[in-house]
């Protein structure tokens, strides 16, 4: 497992003869969390993965309760059988994506992929896994908990 530490800063004031609060500034630390996993049949990247049954990572199905939850986005693409990364906490960004910024993304019904529109036929899995920063940046921090519809 390997993570970034992004920055984090903390400035306090003392308090002067009467005032009743301390003015602080604080930017919390985060992190990127990546981790090596193998592949249980031909991931792309970005596609988003579950652990399968066999401890291998495979790509994820809003429709196929079996295929939940989401765990993570892969960050390059993996023939079956081979080890690869998969972005478990993080920002990761697509060109190709056009999100609108602040929408929460869940998984779809098309394997592998996000929606901005929580999956809503009888059956259904809903699993929040991101919130878009852009149109082509976004967090993922895959809720582990899900309904079905």
């Amino acid at each position: 497992m390997s993570t970034e530490p992004n920055q984090v800063k903390w400035v306090g004031i003392r308090l002067a003869a009467g005032e009743t609060s301390i003015p602080v500034t604080l930017v919390a630390t985060y992190y990127t969390i990546v981790e090596e996993f193998v592949a249980d049949g031909a991931i792309a990247k970005y596609d988003t993965v579950y652990i399968s049954a066999s401890g291998k990572v495979a790509k994820t199905s809003a429709s196929v309760e079996s295929t939940m939850p989401v765990i993570g986005i892969a960050t390059e693409a993996a023939v079956d059988g081979a080890t690869f990364a998969v972005l478990l906490m993080g920002t990761i960004t697509n060109d190709a994506w056009t999100w609108t910024p602040k929408a929460v993304l869940f998984a779809s019904t098309t394997s592998g992929a996000l929606t901005e529109t929580p999956p809503s036929a009888s059956g259904n899995i809903v699993q929040r896994v991101a919130r878009a920063i852009s149109a082509t940046k976004i967090l993922v921090n895959p809720s582990l908990e899900y309904i079905e519809v």
